[in-house]
């Protein structure tokens, strides 16, 4: 039986990687990935056994992956579709539509002056209202206290300088 076929360095690479990005469909999809990476290779170095190098080549990526998400998640840009924004309501005149799109672009240069750990918070609880604190700041990365410390300071921000305006 060939390395690639080896059932238990499957479930080790499988396990790996599920364990890294905590989607299974994104641990299939890193093991797969291994897989043609090797076969494209063609040839195996024989410095190390067969399943380190395999454990290998399947951490690596998905380290990438799960460095590249979470610099996502902290960059995450607000959206300046300012008319999907707008709650344009019958018998607004043009002045008060002007008005509301001033304010909220205030609001969004608000957000976006905001440093980057309290810019992700905000944009991640406006997003995901729905959701527990305690959820929100578990897939962040950051205890629940951290969470609401940089909204709590965020808010503040935003209505100085909302107040300011």
């Amino acid at each position: 039986m060939s390395g690639l076929e080896d059932s238990n360095l499957r479930a080790i690479g499988l396990s790996a990687a599920n364990k890294i990005l905590r989607c299974p469909h994104a641990a299939e999809d890193a093991l797969q990935n291994t897989y043609l990476h090797i076969l494209a290779r063609g040839h195996f170095e024989h410095r190390a056994v067969f399943a380190s190098y395999f454990y290998t080549t399947v951490v690596r990526p998905c380290l990438v992956r799960l460095r590249y998400e979470r610099a996502k998640r902290r960059n995450c840009n607000v959206t300046d579709n300012l008319d999907k924004a707008i709650n344009v309501s019958h018998g607004m005149t043009p002045e008060e539509i002007l008005l509301q799109k001033e304010q909220i672009n205030r609001i969004l240069s608000a957000v976006r002056d905001l440093p980057p750990g309290q810019r992700s918070t905000m944009l991640q609880h406006i997003l995901n209202g729905d959701r527990k604190i305690t959820d929100l700041a578990a897939s962040s990365g950051i205890t629940k206290e951290a969470f609401k410390c940089r909204l709590h300071h965020g808010r503040r921000k935003i209505s100085e300088v909302m107040g300011a305006a």
